[in-house]
C-alpha cells in the first residue's frame, strides 16, 4: 500500500466518508460553503452545465435544454434548474474542485406540477454509487442529505414513486446549498499518526532489504 492510499484511507475515516447519509426534508444548512441559485441563467438555455460558487450542475441526456424561467413549482427568485419538457437523464451535482461533500440541500419540484413530489437519488463516491433511494416530498419543499461520504449527487424527479433509470423524468431544483467535508481539528492527529506509521513501515522494509537510506 503506498503513501497516497494510506493518506486517503485516513482522510476518509476522519471525514466520515463511507457512512450512510441522513435524508433531510428541512432547510437544515444555515451556513453553506457553496450556493447556487441559478439567477444568472437566461430564460431558456441550451447550455446544460452551470457553474456557480464552486457548485457544478449538469443535466445529463437533456433533450431541449434548460427552462430556467420555470419557477411556478415553488422555486425562489426568478430562475431555477429544470430540463425543458423533462428528459430521460438526470441532474448531476458536484463540487467543481472534486472535493467530498458533507451535506447538500435543495428545493425540489417537478414539471408536471403534481404532488406528491418524488426525488430519486444516487450518492456517489469516486464514480461508485454508495447510497440510493427515493424521497417523497411536496412541490417546493427542501430535500437533502447530511453527513455522508459522497462527492457527487444524481437526481431525477417524478410525481409517482416507481422510477427506473432511463425513464422520463422532470425534476426541477433551486437554491442548492453544500457544505464540504473537512476533518475536525482533532482528526489531524490521526492523519499525522497514520503517516508516522507509514514511515516506520517503510524504514523497516528498507532495513530488511539492506537499504542504507533506512539509517537516515
Amino acid at each position: 500500500m503506498d503513501k497516497k492510499m494510506i493518506f486517503g484511507a485516513l482522510f476518509a475515516l476522519a471525514t466520515g466518508i463511507g457512512q450512510a447519509a441522513t435524508v433531510e426534508t428541512t432547510d437544515f444548512i444555515t451556513n453553506p460553503d457553496h450556493f447556487s441559485g441559478f439567477e444568472d441563467l437566461e430564460f431558456v438555455t441550451y447550455a446544460t452545465t452551470h457553474l456557480e460558487d464552486g457548485v457544478l450542475v449538469t443535466e445529463v441526456n437533456s433533450l431541449q435544454g434548460i427552462y430556467a424561467a420555470f419557477t411556478g413549482w415553488g422555486a425562489q427568485g426568478n430562475r431555477s434548474w429544470y430540463a425543458n419538457g423533462g428528459d430521460v437523464g438526470y441532474t448531476d451535482i458536484k463540487l467543481a474542485s472534486g472535493a467530498a461533500i458533507d451535506s447538500i440541500s435543495f428545493l425540489a419540484g417537478n414539471g408536471w406540477l403534481k404532488n406528491p413530489n418524488y426525488v430519486h437519488y444516487q450518492l456517489l463516491l469516486g464514480g461508485t454509487v454508495v447510497q440510493s433511494g427515493t424521497v417523497e416530498s411536496s412541490l417546493g419543499a427542501w430535500v437533502g442529505f447530511s453527513h455522508g461520504g459522497f462527492d457527487e449527487v444524481r437526481l431525477a424527479g417524478t410525481y409517482y414513486p416507481e422510477y427506473t433509470s432511463g425513464e422520463k423524468q422532470a425534476l426541477a431544483i433551486d437554491n442548492v446549498k453544500i457544505t464540504a467535508a473537512v476533518p475536525e481539528p482533532e482528526t489531524y492527529t490521526m492523519l499525522l499518526a497514520g503517516l508516522g506509521v507509514f514511515g516506520l513501515i517503510r524504514r523497516s522494509r528498507c532495513l530488511n532489504a539492506g537499504d542504507p537510506r533506512a539509517a537516515v
